[in-house]
């Protein structure tokens, strides 16, 4: 269409002769953005899509168009051109703390990956476990004649002295899988591509393998290789194109496999996922010929698997909707056989491990952690003692080891690996980074919300501890609610100045998430997925009720589908909040499933093409219910344009629609980042770049900030508030 593009590039390139200032409640220049004339047929509604040339990623006018769209945000953000440096150089300084991955126990070694500095990426690294012993570097991702940008994923082999792992390199996205020999640090010659994402279940000795990988291009309908899914066993020595298929020949495109091998290194399991509530689970003994055999099938149930001496461990919701451990004989895996070991109970039992014949056992109580040991036939032996009310994840352990490994943070302090010893029932950090600042001044409180229906509702609020219980604060709220994600407390640096501020980041923990277990999981996704969005409303409107805040000081923030929760509740009550943010958002939920992860996506939110899910789609659809003339939030939407490119795009039909038909003064600004020709990923510093711009945006609107007048005198740091009148 040349001339469209034409017309829009014109449309541009006026804005940019006009310019586009404004203070605060005046109604910015928006670039001039064509309209179409797009009409759908969609079981008997016509459905308008006027913006849907912004689709197009490829498109010359669609560039020109962001990059219209990003100078006017910049031009805007440029006000507060003092804060946001100041912003800046203090994410800064909060990231360049070291990441450590929990350690992977293989024997007497640990595996481990470590991130120092802002322009490093995770080096894989090695010792014992005895505290003072050396440190070896596996894999320094930079250095070498052809080094990965960055090591996507990695399983250790049972013996430990093998590693696959998937390295991104340019645009491959972590599509090829690669060997690693531990005792030379060096690479073997093998090389799978088609392996992004892929999971690896080892032989027992070590001399082969089982694995995920994706279909080669020519053998499906183009765009189909981003499905069908299928796992593989390969044997040293073979060329990769001769391993045999072992699982998929017949599965759904959208079928997506798991393999592991279990911590004994004695049974590797294959989990289908057939969506995010429901899968079935395979096993066989590890290395052997055998295919794999159904252990849980058919059920509308999630189980997740290990194993020890003669058994297998199930961690399961079947008769369970907070889950269960049950132990049972293979060979012998009919539910009228299993041995209920650890109950269903108050709280979800999120994940177990299995360390030295002994239990160790992850509960979610109102989405807040517990790890509790219990012996193999169950009974209770003591409670892990956690530094804080906050969240444990990725717990690793080895049967020989009596050692039990994992990751805790909150809201207040920063992920910390801690090491459990079994035997003398102390725990100590593995790694503990440094934080540039003392976190013992905030602290995290828990509230509760009625929703509509009477469903009581969760939310984490965090702020300075010197903070009275209620006044008039400024307040982002966090939502996400999907595929089962549990919403626990999690240390986000970016957060810190804000607090600084006097401000309140709260996190509801709304329905679609994983936080009580799989009912609350089913009460939020497809026909039930406004559930989610009335909790968050509900969450808003008693923020204010009880004092917490304003309207004009509450701020909504989502990211992937806590954005679409955002987009949906500002769209269905307009007065809810005075500034909002959609990053990566999904927000047109009748064009989503033509993306390239649609059919994925579909499991979750419904299907456009299925009449009863698309009336429910539409119902709540946060690009059809944008209205003309209506006073919406201030709006800030970013993206990215690599990958599929989903979120930007979303971001910007969102962004045109508001920008030609809202009544608000307040700005519908877009903020999409294109990447290079030649790089797919971006990096950390393009992370604080853009936490700089959605920060000095929300203390804009939330009036922590003012534009620079003329003449002024200095601006306050950005973590201090001002002084008052």
């Amino acid at each position: 269409m040349p001339n469209a593009v034409a017309v829009r590039v014109g449309f541009i390139a006026l804005w940019v002769i006009w310019g586009c200032t404004c203070a605060r409640g005046e109604r910015p220049q928006y670039p001039g953005t064509t309209a179409g004339t797009i009409v759908d047929e969609l079981h008997g509604t016509s459905v308008r899509d006027p913006y849907r040339w912004l689709e197009n990623r490829h498109d010359p006018g669609v560039h020109a168009w962001l990059d219209a769209q990003r100078e006017l945000t910049d031009q805007l953000l440029a006000q507060f051109a003092k804060e946001r440096e100041q912003l800046h150089a203090r994410f800064e300084q909060l990231f360049e703390n070291s990441v450590t991955s929990t350690p992977v126990v293989r024997g007497d070694t640990l595996f481990y990956t470590q991130r120092r500095g802002l322009d490093a990426l995770p080096t894989l690294m090695t010792r014992g476990v005895e505290p003072d012993s050396p440190v070896r570097t596996l894999i320094s991702p930079g250095r070498g004649d052809a080094p990965p940008r960055a090591i996507a994923w990695w399983v250790v082999s049972p013996m430990g002295d093998r590693i696959a792992f998937g390295a991104t390199n340019g645009a491959n996205g972590g599509g090829l899988l690669h060997l690693l020999d531990v005792a030379s640090a060096t690479s073997l010659a093998l090389t799978i591509p088609h392996t992004r994402s892929a999971t690896v279940a080892w032989n027992s000795d070590g001399h082969g393998f089982v694995y995920t990988r994706f279909p080669m291009p020519g053998t499906v309908s183009p765009g189909a290789e981003r499905y069908h899914r299928r796992v593989y066993v390969h044997e040293f020595g073979r060329d990769w194109q001769q391993d045999e298929l072992l699982w998929g020949a017949n599965a759904a495109p959208t079928d997506w496999p798991v393999v592991w091998t279990s911590v004994d290194g004695n049974w590797q399991f294959l989990s289908i996922e057939h969506d995010h509530s429901r899968n079935d689970l395979l096993a066989r003994p590890a290395g052997t010929t055998e295919l794999f055999t159904p252990v849980v099938v058919e059920e509308d149930a999630l189980t997740t698997a290990n194993a020890f001496g003669e058994h297998l461990y199930l961690r399961t919701s079947v008769g369970a909707d907070r889950y269960r451990i049950v132990r049972v004989v293979p060979g012998q895996t009919a539910s009228e056989h299993w041995q209920e070991i650890i109950p269903e109970q108050k709280g979800v039992i999120a994940d177990f491990a299995l360390a030295n014949g002994q239990l160790v056992v992850h509960v979610l109580e109102n989405a807040l952690s517990r790890v509790l040991i219990h012996d193999l036939e169950g009974a209770l032996l003591k409670e892990i003692e956690l530094p804080a009310l906050g969240a444990v994840s990725e717990l690793q352990a080895s049967p020989e080891h009596p050692a039990v490994y994992f990751r805790f943070e909150s809201f207040a302090s920063p992920p910390v690996i801690l090491h459990y010893d079994l035997r003398a029932h102390t725990t100590k950090p593995f790694d503990q980074p440094e934080l540039n600042g003392s976190m013992g001044e905030y602290t995290t409180r828990q509230v509760w919300c009625n929703s509509d229906d009477g469903t009581r509702v969760p939310v984490f609020l965090t702020h300075k501890r010197d903070l009275p219980a209620n006044g008039d604060y400024p307040i982002v709220l966090s939502a996400y609610g999907a595929f089962g994600v549990s919403n626990t407390p999690a240390f986000r640096p970016e957060i810190i100045p804000f607090l600084n501020r006097g401000g309140i980041w709260a996190v509801a923990n709304v329905r679609g998430g994983g936080e009580f277990g799989r009912s609350w999981q089913m009460q939020g996704r497809l026909l039930n997925k406004q559930n989610s969005v009335t909790d968050l409303l509900a969450v808003a409107q008693m923020l204010v009720a009880e004092g917490h805040t304003t309207r004009e000081k509450l701020a909504l923030y989502g990211q992937d589908a806590g954005a679409l929760l955002v987009g949906a509740a500002i769209t269905q009550d307009p007065t809810i909040c005075g500034a909002a943010v959609c990053a990566e958002p999904l927000l047109d939920l009748l064009r989503f499933s033509r993306s390239p992860d649609g059919a994925y996506l579909q499991r979750e939110f419904g299907a456009p093409a299925d009449a009863e899910q698309c009336a429910a789609l539409l119902a709540y659809s946060p690009l059809q219910r944008v209205a003309d003339d209506v006073d919406y939030p201030a709006l800030l939407l970013t993206g990215a344009l690599n990958g599929d490119a989903e979120g930007a795009i979303h971001a910007g039909k969102f962004a045109a629609r508001l920008q030609a038909v809202a009544a608000t003064d307040g700005p519908v600004l877009l903020r999409v980042t294109r990447p290079k020709a030649d790089v797919e990923q971006f990096t950390l510093r393009d992370e604080l770049a853009l936490h700089a711009d959605t920060w000095t945006f929300l203390m804009w609107q939330l009036g922590l900030v003012a534009p620079a007048p003329t003449t002024a005198p200095a601006t306050q740091p950005a973590d201090e508030a001002p002084p008052s009148p």
